[in-house]
């Protein structure tokens, strides 16, 4: 298994390189081991005595034929990884940056000093929301007050005291702490303002 990925990744890195670049790359390899073969022939009949510009000459030009596929193949592609990896690293900490930019717009937007603390007060708000549905309508009024309560505190501009909804019907009625605290208000088709009352069954 290891042997067929590594044989699928070397695959792969083959594909990837240009056609050009592979022919290229195999035309200098093959006229590179032509030119070693040659040269090691040569020398074992004691040819390159006497010809001393000839052995530069075939030394260079079958370096250079192996250098430039080296430089095409590999090279390129241990630089290609490393703008990867960097291209990598720079995304990785812009959402870092990101997602605590977005942590302190979303603590500012409540009555709360970080996103935990937010999450811990939802909790208990929904641990409310829930005892409260369980309780008979005559019990409901204390269990509904302390829910608008940790509600009204959650919000950052909640109001004066005599604009604090105590009830769901005040709630729905009180389109400041919806769209309307933001400039916005939502409306039916025809025009006219609706909201949307919500009560626990």
């Amino acid at each position: 298994m290891a042997q067929q990925g590594r044989i699928a990744r070397a695959r792969h890195w083959w594909t990837s390189t240009p056609r050009l670049i592979r022919r290229f790359s195999t035309v200098l390899l093959l006229v590179g081991s032509a030119l070693a073969g040659g040269g090691l022939w040569l020398d074992g009949i004691d040819w390159w005595q006497g010809h001393d510009f000839l052995i530069n000459l075939a030394s260079s030009l079958t370096s250079l034929c192996f250098g430039v596929p080296t430089a095409l193949l590999v090279l390129s592609h241990l630089g290609n990884a490393q703008a990867d990896a960097r291209q990598t690293r720079r995304a990785r900490e812009s959402a870092i940056q990101e997602i605590h930019d977005f942590r302190r717009a979303l603590a500012k937007a409540f009555r709360v000093t970080s996103t935990a603390d937010l999450t811990d007060k939802l909790r208990g708000m929904q641990e409310e929301l829930r005892e409260l549905r369980l309780q008979p309508a005559p019990d409901r009024a204390e269990a509904t007050a302390r829910f608008f309560d940790s509600f009204n505190d959650l919000l950052m501009d909640p109001g004066s005291p005599g604009h604090r909804p105590t009830d769901w019907a005040a709630l729905s009625r009180d389109g400041r702490q919806w769209g309307q605290r933001h400039g916005t208000s939502a409306s039916s088709p025809n025009g006219r303002s609706s909201a949307t009352r919500y009560a626990p069954e």
